[in-house]
């Protein structure tokens, strides 16, 4: 009996000392490092580090939209999918551009089958077996490609958008790595 006693006694001290350290971080509240971190969080997308977003880069990727319009572009669309997302409509990943004077940059012929894939084995046996047009192809995606050169030059990622399950997730970026490998 005595044994039990002092076996409960231990196990309620270890059970309020656990909870004690558990309370203690609730009650000493937030450190420096939560602090700076919550405010890196509320910063301006503009201002992180100084540097450019690669949000509106990515967001314009496949649309021939000329370079000085993209922010302005950009911002237009941001504020009508974030108009919807508001009003509790749901938005299609596809109503980013819908009313848009900007085509699509030419896509990958329906069989691409000479070029090479992502995890796919023989690459260099795919674009051996028909090189020149792989090569015309290549040739007719250089905007995909320069804009994919300058993607490199952007430090961060930070969406626009509001967050919400309906809004589009913008990065059409799928057929530039198989033009690049």
């Amino acid at each position: 009996m005595k044994n039990a006693r002092r076996r409960l006694l231990a196990l309620l001290a270890n059970g309020l000392a656990g909870l004690s350290i558990v309370a203690s971080a609730w009650l000493l509240g937030p450190t420096d490092d939560d602090l700076l971190t919550a405010a890196l969080l509320r910063s301006d997308a503009a201002t992180v580090h100084g540097k450019r977003n690669a949000f509106v880069a990515l967001y314009v990727f496949d649309r021939d939209v000329p370079e000085a319009a993209w922010e302005q572009v950009v911002a237009d669309d941001v504020a009508h999918v974030n108009a919807m997302l508001s009003s509790d409509l749901a938005v299609d990943a596809l109503t980013a551009f819908a009313d848009s004077p900007y085509q699509k940059l030419a896509s990958l012929p329906e069989d691409a089958s000479f070029l090479c894939e992502s995890g796919k084995p023989n690459c260099l046996s795919r674009v051996r077996t028909d090189p020149q047009r792989a090569r015309e192809v290549i040739d007719g995606h250089t905007e995909h490609l320069a804009r994919g050169d300058r993607l490199s030059t952007l430090d961060h990622y930070r969406s626009d958008l509001t967050p919400h399950l309906s809004a589009p997730l913008q990065v059409p970026v799928s057929s530039y790595f198989r033009l690049l490998l």
